[in-house]
């Protein structure tokens, strides 16, 4: 950096803006090392001394949440976005500072619309402009996220309700868009999984319909197989554990419908050992009182080890059974 300081100089510059002084803000920025905010701070006055060494005036750029420790050290500040990430009041203490000048400049540019899905992992992840970024940390005021992409040195700066206040650096890379395509896909066959009984198959294969993939998408989209593990892990986390006795309780969604009638019609307690449970709902009543035939039939295979019988009673309405 001295050398470049030097190079100014010689070049017959009056000042400099060093780039990047906000590295802290990402571990991508920050060469891997995790630099910190006194670390940063350390840097920039040091940069503003060797600067000042040279009769070099120096501009901090960017860098609004360190402005109260380093106005002094610096004689301008340069901000690319102010009036549109409403950060221009946060420049006020270098007008306020005697012998001070504050220079922004404006540049217009299109705002990437941004939203949200989740990772593999259930971790949240912004997408903007075709490009997915992870949340690197955050403050009481502002999120900062960086690219997924190792290495690279785009990031994204969101407010504490998640809404856009800048964009900083440019991707090393294209973007991901059939990865993306997969991602969504997947995200909302977990989401059903979890919120549905439907069986995982039939809601890959919906999903996949509705998705209208692009074919690089569809050439990488992981079979139903590959994804059934984790689809029913997720839903495993959220089924209740099945009980070892007879004494248990059964939540809403097993003793209600879809559109919250009762399904569970009678839970009785005989004796301590003998529980009977009834499931119907008050439509297949009346359907099974209207009818002419009747059919019963006892399961033993699929009955609960603290039970000893499951019994279905069929109605034929229609010419099926009911």
């Amino acid at each position: 950096m001295r050398a470049r300081l030097d190079l100014a100089k010689t070049k017959g510059c009056d000042g400099v803006e060093p780039d990047n002084v906000d590295a802290y803000t990402s571990d991508n920025n920050g060469g891997g090392f995790s630099l910190t905010y006194n670390d940063q701070i350390k840097y920039n006055i040091w940069m503003a001394n060797e600067s000042h060494a040279r009769d070099l005036s120096v501009g901090l750029k960017n860098d609004v949440e360190q402005i109260k420790d380093l106005v002094y050290y610096f004689d301008w500040a340069l901000n690319e976005q102010c009036w549109q990430y409403n950060e221009c009041d946060t420049l006020q203490p270098f007008i306020q500072a005697e012998a001070f000048v504050t220079l922004t400049v404006e540049i217009q540019a299109k705002s990437p619309a941004i939203s949200f899905i989740n990772s593999n992992k259930g971790k949240p992840l912004l997408v903007a402009d075709e490009y997915t970024f992870k949340l690197n940390k955050a403050t009481t005021t502002t999120k900062y996220w960086i690219c997924t992409i190792n290495g690279c040195a785009a990031k994204v700066h969101t407010d504490s309700t998640n809404l856009l206040m800048k964009t900083v650096g440019n991707h090393s890379h294209l973007p991901e868009k059939e990865k993306l395509e997969v991602r969504e896909v997947r995200e909302k066959i977990k989401q059903r999984a979890i919120n549905e009984t439907i069986p995982i198959p039939r809601i890959y294969d919906e999903e996949c319909a509705k998705a209208m993939l692009s074919t690089t998408a569809i050439a990488i989209l992981p079979s139903e197989r590959e994804m059934n593990s984790g689809i029913n892990k997720a839903r495993r986390a959220i089924t209740p554990i099945i009980p070892t006795t007879q004494v248990f309780d059964i939540p809403e969604s097993f003793s209600k419908t879809l559109n919250k009638n009762d399904f569970l019609i009678t839970d009785k307690m005989i004796t301590r050992r003998q529980r009977i449970l009834l499931f119907s709902t008050s439509e297949q009543l009346k359907m099974l009182f209207a009818a002419e035939t009747v059919f019963m039939d006892g399961t033993f295979s699929t009955c609960p080890s603290m039970f000893d019988q499951v019994y279905t009673i069929h109605a034929i309405k229609y010419d099926q059974c009911e």
